[in-house]
């Protein structure tokens, strides 16, 4: 980017002719160059200074005749006749300041009238305003001026001023921030104007984030490695606000810390913007954004805090992917879940840094009601040329880019307007926002990580469309108020990451009981399907009973064609209990659609499904409700167990393709195992998931009135009907969360024998495979394992027992809780 100020600055559209030379650009006629190089020559002598004033004035007079005049009325330099070059031959040195008679030629070291004149300079006053400019500037230090420079004394005059006038050109600092021949050195085209180091960075170069120190953090635009390849066309796109050739020059640490303390001051009560970005596993420096703006906030999702925070509010990363990409996605994808309190989420790709006012954008955005807004792509314009050069660069998996690409043709897809999507505005609470988002991550999550791939077809299938808040060539490469670096680039003003990840904050017991005490008005049905097993469904309504209020919390059974002994046990208990609901079937019909019934004839703000072979515990409703109503988009939630695949403490692997059924820790039940998550999970009490087992499966009303029931068709016994619709609510842009303050005792099914079981479950996982395909299923099922905070309960629990982990246990072996829960009156004991 040419300087304003700069004397070279090319017409727009052109490019700036390169610097032939390091010296000041020449001025005046063959004459004045004539007497200036001599004087110089005979200063190198010792000739006194007081006697070189008056050829000083002579050059100094001729250069503004020269400059002034026009090229029709400029006199022909004339070659010196003999007489003439001997009287130069014999002449002291000009002075540049002859000709300004303000200034008092007494205040004026001999050491110091120097041949050069300053450029810009016609006058005494041009001098001093110069000078009064450098001297308010924080890059301009009287005492360090003149204690650095005692070589070269000056006088009476003042230090800026005579800074301006000799300083500069015999390259005196002037001050230990700035040095004004390494700016020079740095910035050709400066050098070549002839103006003033310091006054052109004053003016231009800082605005335009000019290097000023070889020792300064400053990174490349990208790694000259990954240039190497690049076409044309591609390569002058990528050279964004600076080309490059030029460092950045990141701001100082100390002015950032000056920008946090303005901006915490003048920080708006209301604040409806907020910006948000997310940087895992430390795949690249943190940006400290350089203009912030006291109306917004700056959220920062990372897996690694950093030392310096700045204008961040920095949170964890909300759900594991093994793929770090994919973790980034999740929260690019999810800012109606994530960013619920705001009425604009600004998504900022972490290549990116805010170094100008974005307001515009953000409120031409918000006039244009559309749901998102973002940037048309400025090399492409349709998905299937993004997918070629994704390929060509190896950005993820040829083959899975080219089965998506050939599903779009075969759906007729087609778009003449790509995105680029490091920038993307949402207008949070618009109503086709969340399809629209559940679409793109469908796509994500079973297919190509590349977003740019899908987002067009997300937004077609929900009816939605973007305002381009840019209009090419304009883009976020280019862009004033954006700074664009390509991943992978090295080096910051701050060192920013910790070695180690976060270190969780359990919560406070009077956090959590204040967030047990909102609940207190929200309604739940408890639905029991109840196939047999009498002895455990007694233990469990007997567990739910103790810990429900019951005007509040329903309790809805559905006998599903059990025995003579197991439907006897339900009708007692149905007449001697408060708010239950009896639904009886004199065939079974299978899980899934006894659970169906239940979720029809429900009515509350959360419906739980609970296995009838399961012990809960103290304010397990309460803590459910917490999570799911933390955030309006959240769908499912479950608890953790010791039976629960991937929800399991200690142990979630199992033999034989069963998951492990984990024994209590020597001298503890259920509810000392409930003590224990809420004193060692953290202090939002949730991870988001995938996939929620089904034995204590929470829904929310808004996820049952957007995608209905459980499928009866495919799943008709159960085994696998909760984790298709974890699928299905993902893709109906719900958020699906793991309560790990919450601890449910889980015996395992007891409804069908082994062998039955097994069956059940490998044609359940098939079906689910073809469904929602086997490298998402599969995926899925992974990230849950590796899922860092559930391997740290994992880990503490596993130091509950004398030894390690315990094995996987058959069903047959497993305990029962020592402890049973008083039964209700009238309802028949063991």
């Amino acid at each position: 980017m040419a300087s304003a100020g700069a004397a070279t600055a090319p017409a727009s559209g052109s490019r700036a002719a390169p610097a032939r030379s390091r010296r000041p650009a020449r001025q005046g006629g063959f004459l004045t160059r004539l007497l200036t190089t001599v004087g110089a020559l005979l200063s190198r002598r010792g000739i006194s200074g007081t006697v070189r004033t008056r050829f000083a004035s002579v050059s100094l007079r001729n250069r503004r005749t020269d400059a002034d005049a026009k090229p029709s009325q400029r006199p022909a330099a004339a070659e010196p006749t003999p007489d003439q070059r001997a009287v130069v031959a014999s002449a002291p040195e000009p002075s540049a300041n002859a000709g300004l008679p303000p200034i008092d030629r007494e205040t004026v070291p001999t050491q110091d009238r120097t041949p050069v004149p300053p450029e810009g300079i016609a006058s005494d006053r041009d001098a001093q305003a110069l000078a009064d400019e450098i001297a308010g500037s924080d890059l301009f230090d009287a005492d360090f001026y003149v204690g650095r420079n005692q070589g070269h004394p000056i006088g009476a005059m003042s230090p800026a001023l005579h800074y301006i006038l000799f300083g500069a050109a015999r390259g005196m600092a002037p001050s230990a921030r700035f040095d004004g021949e390494l700016y020079l050195e740095l910035n050709t085209d400066v050098r070549a104007s002839g103006m003033n180091p310091l006054v052109h960075y004053l003016r231009h170069g800082r605005a335009e984030r000019r290097p000023i120190a070889k020792d300064e953090p400053t990174r490349p635009l990208e790694p000259a490695r990954k240039r190497a390849k690049r076409a044309a066309a591609e390569d002058e796109a990528n050279r964004s606000t600076y080309s490059r050739r030029r460092l950045y020059e990141f701001a100082a640490p100390e002015r950032l810390e000056t920008d946090r303390i303005h901006y915490f001051a003048a920080r708006h009560d209301r604040r409806r913007v907020g910006v948000f970005t997310a940087n895992v596993d430390a795949y690249e420096s943190i940006k400290y954004h350089e203009y912030v703006n006291p109306g917004y906030d700056y959220i920062l999702f990372t897996d690694q805090p950093p030392l310096y925070w700045h204008v961040y509010d920095v949170r964890p990363v909300p759900m594991h992917d093994q793929d770090p990409t994919r973790r980034v996605r999740y929260i690019k994808n999810h800012p109606h879940l994530l960013m619920a309190d705001y009425e604009i989420a600004v998504w900022i790709d972490s290549n990116i840094l805010i170094r100008g006012d974005i307001e515009p954008i953000v409120q031409a955005f918000r006039d244009s009601g559309e749901p998102i807004g973002t940037i048309p792509h400025p090399l492409r314009r349709s998905v299937y040329e993004e997918g070629e050069a994704c390929i060509e660069r190896s950005k993820d998996d040829a083959d899975v880019i080219r089965a998506q690409m050939l599903r779009y043709r075969q759906e007729g897809f087609d778009c003449d307007d790509l995105v680029e999507s490091c920038l993307i505005l949402y207008r949070i609470g618009h109503p086709r926002l969340m399809p629209a988002m559940g679409n793109w991550w469908k796509e994500i999550d079973g297919g190509s990580r590349r977003d740019q791939l899908s987002f067009n077809i997300a937004l077609a299938r929900a009816g939605a469309s973007y305002y381009p808040v840019m209009q090419r060539p304009v883009s976020a490469r280019n862009h004033p108020a954006l700074a664009f670096f390509h991943h992978d680039c090295d080096g910051s003003p701050i060192s920013t990451f910790r070695a180690a990840g976060w270190e969780p904050v359990p919560a406070r017991r009077d956090d959590l009981d204040r967030r047990i005490a909102a609940q207190a008005e929200r309604t739940a049905d408890i639905v029991v399907c109840v196939h047999n097993a009498p002895d455990w469904v007694r233990r469990c309504l007997a567990s739910v009973v103790a810990t429900r209020t019951a005007h509040r919390h329903r309790i809805i059974l559905i006998d599903d064609g059990s025995d003579a002994e197991t439907a006897a046990l339900l009708q007692a208990f149905a007449a001697a209990t408060d708010n239950v609901l009896l639904v009886r079937h004199d065939v079974a019909l299978g899980y899934t659609k006894a659970a169906n019934v239940g979720l029809r004839l429900s009515e509350a703000a959360l419906v739980v499904l609970l296995n009838s072979d399961t012990v809960v515990t103290r304010h397990w409703i309460e803590k459910l409700m917490d999570v799911a109503f933390s955030k309006p988009q959240i769908g499912l939630v479950g608890p953790l167990s010791n039976a629960a695949s991937n929800q399991s403490l200690p142990d979630f692997r199992g033999t034989a393709g069963q998951t492990a059924v984990n024994d209590l820790p020597p001298g503890m039940e259920p509810e000392d195992m409930n003590a224990w998550c809420e004193a060692h999970a953290r202090r939002e009490g949730c991870v988001h998931a995938a996939l929620i087992h089904g034995f204590c499966l929470g829904i929310t009303r808004a996820l049952i009135d957007r995608i209905g029931v459980f499928d009866e068709e495919n799943f008709k016994f159960g085994y696998g009907e909760e984790d298709d619709y974890s699928f299905r609510a993902v893709d109906a842009g719900f958020a699906l969360a793991i309560a790990t303050h919450t601890f449910v005792y889980h015996a395992k099914t007891q409804s069908y024998g082994t062998d039955r079981r097994k069956a059940l479950s490998k044609a359940g996982g098939v079906r689910l495979r073809e469904l929602h395909g086997r490298v998402r299923v599969d995926r899925a099922t992974r990230n849950l394992a590796e899922d860092p905070e559930l391997v740290r309960l994992r880990a503490l629990s596993a130091l509950l027992f004398p030894a390690a982990s315990p094995d996987a246990a058959d069903t047959a072996g497993t305990p029962e809780p020592a402890v049973a829960p008083a039964l209700p009156a009238g309802m028949p004991a063991r």
